[in-house]
């Protein structure tokens, strides 16, 4: 069994400038933490081991941690620029752009299995024909679903082609239901006050599925509230103030969250829960402000 030609790629970049044998191996888990049964190492051995008993050349491998729950397109068409940051599966959707390019046509994408590339069955059917249109061939490492993408079997067989579609409803279904059990989760966690907001507003970070506050920032929270609420400065020149990376819609969030700095998370179903722990301005605050904390804002004016 040959090895891969070089390292795997992880980022848009490198995939960008990455040498290929025309043979493509995408390997993807949806979390840091996925169960070994999903994990890269396996994906990447039953790919490498696939196209060793195949004939390929020996791919190059594309690793990535992204869910394929939330819906895909849209992704790069004539006129249309992804941003490859807000994008669920940057580089899935970047190495789809190369496979397609007409200076690439023809070539191999080969997937642990079919719900690696997509778990919504109109993505899946739409991705399947559009690489099929430009002549690349999709394999899966599972012997069942191969035989269904095999051109020479599946072309004119209806029979297959509704096996196939039948395969991407029930990764659909799954996918459905596990939304379900992470929803359920969710509001469990949020009944007891639980961070569920995702990305961690100014002032905190992440510390596992929690947030915490960011003692680098926090500061600079208790800052805006003050030049803002004391000093009747505007959202731009409180930006100006604090210098890059803030900006006055940076400043404006922070202004609206104003409950939370305050000790208070309300939850995504708009029920309040006392966070003592994430509290950042001082108590009292909007009554009788600590004397000694404006001292020392003053101070570092």
């Amino acid at each position: 069994m040959s090895d891969p030609p070089h390292a795997p790629i992880t980022t848009v970049d490198a995939l960008g400038t990455a040498p290929s044998t025309g043979v493509w191996g995408y390997c993807r888990v949806s979390t840091d933490g996925q169960e070994a049964g999903q994990s890269f190492d396996v994906q990447q051995a039953d790919i490498v081991k696939y196209c060793a008993t195949a004939g390929l050349a020996a791919p190059t491998l594309v690793l990535e941690t992204g869910s394929a729950g939330k819906p895909l397109f849209p992704i790069s068409l004539p006129g249309v620029t992804v941003d490859y940051d807000v994008a669920p599966r940057p580089l899935f959707i970047a190495l789809i752009a190369r496979l397609v390019d007409q200076a690439m046509m023809g070539g191999h994408l080969v997937l642990w299995k079919l719900d690696r590339m997509a778990r919504i069955a109109t993505e899946q059917d739409m991705l399947l024909s559009m690489l099929r249109r430009r002549s690349v061939r999709v394999h899966s490492t599972l012997p069942g679903e191969q035989d269904l993408l095999d051109w020479s079997k599946s072309h004119d067989d209806p029979v297959r082609q509704l096996m196939r579609t039948m395969l991407g409803a029930l990764a659909e279904y799954e996918r459905a239901i596990i939304r379900l059990r992470t929803i359920a989760g969710a509001r469990m966690k949020a009944a007891k006050g639980g961070w569920v907001g995702g990305r961690a507003p100014s002032g905190y970070m992440h510390a596992g599925k929690e947030i915490v506050i960011d003692p680098a920032v926090a500061d600079q929270i208790r800052r805006i509230f003050y030049l803002r609420e004391s000093c009747g400065w505007s959202m731009p020149s409180i930006a100006a103030d604090l210098g890059p990376p803030w900006h006055k819609v940076r400043v404006r969030r922070v202004l609206q969250n104003r409950q939370l700095y305050l000790g208070t998370y309300t939850d995504p179903h708009g029920v309040d829960h006392a966070r003592p722990d994430l509290r950042i301005l001082p108590e009292g605050w909007g009554d009788q402000i600590d004397a000694g904390f404006l001292e020392g804002l003053d101070d570092a004016s």
